[in-house]
């Protein structure tokens, strides 16, 4: 879903306007739209890994989900998995992510620190704001290359973990 909406802004974003405003408005659109696909998918990844662990959904919804809000790696996603399965468990998981898909750990991390910097300017400014700052707004050309860069890396990432959970003994 998050990909047609990515595709409608870029179309809108290059229909010709009289100024800056309109295009500028729809860079900062995508880049919330994506951020808040991000957010939503860590939720259900950590969702499905609780469910693996026999977790029930309503604790870990009221006490690590709801408690978090953002998508950085460090802050939000390993995060919230070490509240869940602990921190051994998420070295682990991380080590087969390194094994099984090399390098694209470090990609995840370097692709989310970057949307995360990016949307935190957005969201903390209004346009004038953004724009005396000289903020870059790129194209939701751009946002949509983030989106495909990402999308595989995070399905590799939720297989790894998700088969990890179904691992761990239950008490």
């Amino acid at each position: 879903m998050v990909a047609a909406t990515l595709a409608s802004l870029h179309i809108w974003y290059n229909e010709p306007t009289p100024g800056n405003e309109r295009p500028q408005l729809l860079s900062k659109l995508a880049i919330l739209e994506l951020c808040g696909w991000l957010e939503h998918w860590m939720d259900d990844l950590v969702l499905e890994v609780a469910r693996r662990c026999i977790c029930p959904d309503p604790w870990v919804a009221e006490k690590i989900i709801k408690n978090t809000n953002g998508f950085h790696y460090t802050m939000h996603l390993r995060s919230m998995l070490a509240k869940l399965i602990g921190e051994h468990q998420v070295l682990v998981g991380e080590s087969r992510m390194e094994a099984s898909h090399p390098g694209e750990l470090q990609n995840i991390k370097s692709i989310l620190g970057q949307l995360w910097t990016t949307r935190c300017s957005y969201a903390h400014s209004d346009l004038l704001h953004n724009v005396q700052a000289q903020a870059t707004f790129d194209a939701p050309s751009w946002t949509i290359t983030q989106h495909r860069a990402i999308e595989q890396k995070l399905t590799n990432y939720k297989a790894v973990f998700v088969q990890l959970a179904s691992e761990i003994p239950q008490a």
